[in-house]
């Protein structure tokens, strides 16, 4: 409970951080059509955005590689989106040196594992992700370019929550993280794991793009 509220209030001076400085990308795209949000509305959006984002690169955070892996196939569609969107090159810039940073970390990473990033970098890759898809100008684009980590993290916290909550376990079959059910439940590899969901994560960012053109 208290990395949540922690994790909330990073999440809420994140939002209101980005609202003053960034009026004219409070907006939601859908099926083409531009949407303008409240600026209250917005930053209560993107507060629950990050808080989300946030714990699911943590969750997804337990096997060599994978969390740097799948954040980075998330990244380069992003930065993507942006240029293709309104031409800005500033935050493709920050992507590649992101991904420049994380690189050498994944070296490292790869299994058998001599470093690791821990909760402080798996939750900043998460804080770094809700930044650069708030500047694509449709927060919605969280959905689909975020979409296998957004599955793997958030799966454990809806089933955690149904069970503390409300007594009720709607996945009783399904090992959380779902990376797990893949390793231990259907006998994939890691490296299986690791190659599998971001193939499946590249599909669906260019699947994404391409709609979005």
């Amino acid at each position: 409970y208290k990395k949540g509220i922690i994790d909330l209030a990073i999440s809420g001076l994140t939002a209101a951080n980005f609202v003053y400085f960034n009026p004219d990308s409070l907006n939601i795209s859908l099926f083409g059509m531009s949407l303008s949000i409240h600026p209250v509305v917005f930053g209560v959006l993107a507060a629950v955005l990050v808080w989300l984002l946030i714990n699911a690169t943590n969750c997804s955070d337990g096997i060599d590689g994978f969390c740097g892996s799948l954040s980075i196939v998330s990244m380069i569609a992003i930065a993507a989106t942006v240029y293709f969107a309104n031409g800005d090159s500033n935050v493709t810039m920050l992507v590649l040196l992101m991904v420049a940073t994380l690189l050498p970390y994944l070296w490292s990473n790869s299994e058998p594992s001599t470093m690791m990033m821990g909760d402080a970098g798996s939750r900043a890759l998460g804080l770094f992700l809700c930044i650069i898809i708030f500047k694509t100008g449709n927060i919605l684009l969280a959905i689909p370019l975020c979409f296998m980590l957004c599955l793997d993290g958030l799966l454990g916290i809806l089933k955690v929550s149904l069970i503390r909550f409300l007594h009720f376990n709607a996945f009783k079959k399904i090992r959380t993280p779902l990376h797990d059910h893949f390793r231990k439940n259907k006998g994939w590899s890691n490296s299986q794991v690791i190659f599998r969901f971001c193939m499946i994560q590249a599909v669906i960012s260019a699947v994404t793009l391409i709609a979005i053109k």
